[in-house]
C-alpha cells in the first residue's frame, strides 16, 4: 500500500479513537489515556472544495472548432486524421449498371480532381472539413460541356443565399476582394456547388 495511504489511514484511525474532549482541553481516548488536544482540533483536512462554477461555451465557427476542438486536442486530431485517411483510401469506381467503366471521364476526375491534387488528398480534405465543420463544399469547373476540375472550398467562407421565399438559391463565397456569388449550373444537370452536410 502506498505510504500516503498508510499515513491517511493511521491519522483516520487515531481520529476514530477520540472519545471526548474535556473542558480543560484534554482528549480522552478509549484506553483512558488523556492527551492535550491539538490547536485546531483532532482533524485532518484532506481537501477543500470551492464552488465549482459553471461551464463555459467556446466560440462557434469553423476556426474555433478547428483550433479548440481539433488542433488543441491530440485525441480529436488523431481521430479526424484516421477517419479522413481511411475514408479517402477507399477507391471510387464508376459503373453503368453492372458494367465497370474504368475509363469514364468521371473516374478520371475522381482520380485527379485538380491538376495539383490527387483523389486521395482531395478526399482527405473533404472528410476533414466534413468532420470538423459539418459542411463540405466542392465547386465544379466545366470546359467543353464537361466537368474538368473539382475545387474544395473552405466552409468558413461560404454562406447559403436565400430567395424571397426563404429557399436556398445559391452560395456566397467570401474572398479578400469581396463576396462572390456561386449559383446555377455549370453544365446541364450539374450544379456549380455540391454542398454536403453532416449536421
Amino acid at each position: 500500500m502506498p505510504e500516503w495511504w498508510s499515513r491517511l489511514r493511521a491519522d483516520r484511525s487515531a481520529a476514530d479513537d477520540v472519545r471526548a474532549e474535556t473542558a480543560s482541553g484534554e482528549v480522552r481516548r478509549r484506553d483512558g489515556e488523556a492527551k492535550s488536544a491539538p490547536p485546531f482540533g483532532n482533524t485532518v483536512q484532506l481537501a477543500a472544495l470551492k464552488e465549482l462554477g459553471e461551464g463555459t461555451w467556446g466560440a462557434r465557427g469553423y476556426h474555433a472548432f478547428a483550433r479548440d476542438g481539433m488542433m488543441r486536442n491530440a485525441v480529436v486530431y488523431r481521430c479526424v486524421r484516421l477517419i479522413s485517411e481511411a475514408a479517402a483510401s477507399i477507391p471510387l469506381l464508376t459503373y453503368n449498371g453492372e458494367q465497370h467503366l474504368p475509363d469514364h471521364p468521371l473516374a478520371a476526375l475522381l482520380r485527379m480532381p485538380e491538376p495539383s491534387t490527387s483523389g486521395t488528398d482531395f478526399f482527405e480534405s473533404w472528410y476533414g472539413y466534413l468532420l470538423v465543420s459539418g459542411n463540405v463544399f466542392a465547386q465544379a469547373v466545366a470546359a467543353g460541356n464537361q466537368v474538368r476540375v473539382l475545387n474544395l472550398i473552405r466552409p468558413d467562407r461560404m454562406r447559403v443565399r436565400a430567395d424571397e421565399a426563404g429557399w436556398a438559391d445559391g452560395y456566397t463565397y467570401e474572398t479578400a476582394r469581396g463576396p462572390k456569388v456561386l449559383a446555377g449550373d455549370v453544365i446541364d444537370g450539374v450544379r456549380e456547388i455540391l454542398h454536403v452536410r453532416l449536421f
